[in-house]
């Protein structure tokens, strides 16, 4: 099953530059704000939703897809695939390496997961992540990252 969805896209992101004690989430936020269009697919128990990146998030053309399923809704892979190419796990208290391929050279980083709130149904719902990115084991950045669908009817 596939559907078209709005979506409202929330990413505030805090550069930490490696200050421990900055951890909850003092430093100099970044706050992006999209509105777009894309789709949600359900198909062998899993939900994905897929849209396309704009320039506002400097990865204009990536496509992006979130995608969980229905048995483990607190585990939420992020692929990106374009511009750039990353793959990112997202599950509470996890740690995940990975490459984010950014077209120029790749970056080694380390996801840590601190918190999951998956409310996000077949019609629509809420996804929001708490992570922070390591880089060679320093802590460079919190995410707050808020992803909002609604079902577009006719």
């Amino acid at each position: 099953m596939r559907k078209n969805i709005a979506l409202d896209i929330i990413s505030v992101q805090t550069k930490l530059e490696g200050d421990f004690f900055a951890a909850d989430g003092e430093g100099e936020k970044n706050k992006i704000e999209i509105s777009t269009e894309g789709e949600l697919v359900i198909e062998d128990g899993k939900l994905r939703i897929e849209y396309e990146e704009t320039e506002l998030t400097g990865m204009d053309g990536a496509l992006t897809v979130l995608e969980f399923s229905e048995d483990d809704r607190q585990t939420v892979t992020m692929t990106r695939s374009g511009g750039v190419s990353a793959s990112m796990i997202f599950k509470e208290n996890s740690r995940y390496m990975t490459t984010y391929e950014t077209g120029f050279f790749p970056i080694e980083m380390c996801i840590v997961t601190k918190n999951v709130n998956n409310e996000m149904y077949e019609n629509g719902g809420v996804i929001a992540l708490d992570y922070t990115i390591e880089i060679h084991g320093v802590c460079m950045e919190r995410t707050y990252l808020t992803v909002k669908a609604t079902e577009i009817t006719q």
